[in-house]
């Protein structure tokens, strides 16, 4: 009978580890569906790349309709391997990437959107990564625009690498399970890519509800307790907790989907949170960085400008007690607005990741169109002194 407890919390963690495996598979399912079904049109989009505010919001439109980083930076790749991006251009798509990948979190507060309380610290935990992501792009995409510091730096470290990594590769858990499960699905289907998106998108439904409803009986076990104590009693050791649990499961959006739900639960506080996020953006950026491993100068030109971009980010924001603080109480206000008025959020979000990019992609694509059209290059060279 002694046994019996340890016995309940390791059926509680082999059911919680299936609903992760149910997140990962969903999230691959949209990514395999995409490749390929649509990834023409995918690269059409950042094919229309040509201001780093374009690529900006490319990088946040992709991510959040695909709901990968992983995809974007791999498109992102392989077109700047092809010469059809530069690095200058690459890197905005990168940095809205970060941007478009904290709507995972927003999509995981539904969950909770019929417990008042609950709904209210899960946006405050969903907030936290989103705020934190757009202050480091505000610091970083000016010095990038004008001074190219993130795409120089990272080339040159590649450049310093890519002898040493030559031949190098790595495969984890996505590559031996997560994708063959995914595909797997897509075959099931029918290869359709509007029932395979469909079934992702129900997949996910089921894992916000399930995870909410585990964590409400696993939070409450004296184990996680303990546990939770030895891998978030310093902010250090938080932020390696966030790190290594993100290089686990390949995926900071799972990461960030437990800390919010573990927030939402008021079992984990903003201030303990936030360690844990920095931690999971490091830990993303090196699952990147080890995939890019013997692919290339340009394939790790990129993935080193992920790493570079989330670990001056959390130099410049996370050891300031100011600035934390003052990021965790906004948050906190933001939570709370958000639950007197809910349609707010969910119209900033949505003019945020959808709204703004679509607008900004589809005028541009019309400004070029117009620019490229015959009659336009008939003008131009009839009056070249009209020419910038």
């Amino acid at each position: 009978m002694r046994n019996l407890p340890w016995l309940r919390f390791i059926g509680r963690a082999a059911a919680l580890v299936a609903v992760v495996c149910l997140f990962l598979v969903a999230i691959e399912l949209m990514v395999v569906a995409v490749q390929q079904n649509a990834e023409a049109q995918v690269r059409a989009i950042f094919q229309m790349i040509h201001n780093p505010f374009v690529a900006l919001f490319v990088g946040i439109l992709t991510t959040a309709l695909v709901q990968s980083s992983s995809m974007t930076t791999s498109i992102t790749v392989a077109l700047t391997a092809a010469g059809a991006l530069t690095y200058a251009q690459a890197v905005p798509v990168i940095i809205g990437a970060n941007i478009g990948t904290t709507l995972t979190c927003f999509l995981v507060t539904l969950g909770h959107v019929m417990r008042k309380k609950e709904f209210r610290r899960a946006v405050s935990g969903s907030a936290l990564h989103m705020l934190f992501n757009l202050l480091t792009a505000l610091l970083l995409f000016p010095l990038e625009f004008f001074g190219h510091v993130l795409s120089g730096a990272a080339h040159w470290l590649a450049q310093q690498m890519s002898g040493i990594t030559e031949g190098w590769s790595f495969q984890g858990l996505n590559h031996w399970v997560i994708h063959p499960l995914a595909e797997q699905l897509m075959r099931w289907v029918g290869g359709s890519l509007l029932l395979t998106l469909g079934l992702a998108f129900l997949l996910i439904i089921a894992f916000i509800r399930l995870l909410s409803l585990m964590f409400r009986g696993f939070l409450e076990q004296q184990m996680f307790h303990r546990v939770s104590r030895l891998l978030t009693g310093t902010p250090w050791r938080a932020l390696f907790s966030g790190l290594f649990l993100t290089i686990l499961v390949q995926s900071s959006s799972l990461t960030t989907s437990l800390i919010v739900t573990a927030v939402a639960s008021n079992r984990l506080p903003l201030g303990r949170a936030f360690w844990l996020i920095m931690g999971a953006n490091i830990g993303t950026t090196l699952t990147a960085l080890l995939a890019s491993l013997g692919h290339g100068e340009a394939a790790l030109t990129i993935a080193l400008t992920h790493v570079l971009f989330n670990l001056c980010g959390i130099c410049l924001l996370a050891p300031w007690t100011p600035i934390r603080e003052g990021i965790v109480h906004m948050v906190s206000r933001l939570g709370r607005l958000h639950v007197q008025h809910r349609m707010l959020g969910f119209v900033a979000v949505l003019l945020l990741f959808f709204v703004l990019p679509f607008l900004l992609i589809y005028t541009t694509r019309n400004e070029n169109e117009k620019r490229l059209s015959p009659v336009s290059q008939q003008e131009e060279q009839r009056h070249p002194d009209l020419l910038p």
